[in-house]
């Protein structure tokens, strides 16, 4: 995995808790927020999909590319 450094500040107590984490679990700095990062992606991504089922052009789109894709099937 490539990967790109950055800078940031945090706050001191913040950082004694991750520390503190880090030395727990046996794991780095890094590993930590790059998991803490990921897991508030799919967070994003989860309520962005949640807020599209609630969309009824986006269920019937949906629904019309899912019969379509069937028809496709028949044909082949």
């Amino acid at each position: 995995m490539q990967t790109t450094t950055f800078t940031s500040t945090i706050s001191p107590t913040l950082i004694t808790w991750l520390d503190a984490e880090a030395r727990r679990a046996k794991r780095t700095r890094r590993d930590l927020l790059e998991e803490a990062i990921i897991a508030f992606k799919r967070s994003k991504m989860r309520e962005g999909f949640l807020r599209a089922a609630k969309d009824k052009d986006i269920i019937e789109t949906a629904e019309w590319g899912v019969d379509e894709y069937a028809r496709m099937l028949g044909r082949v």
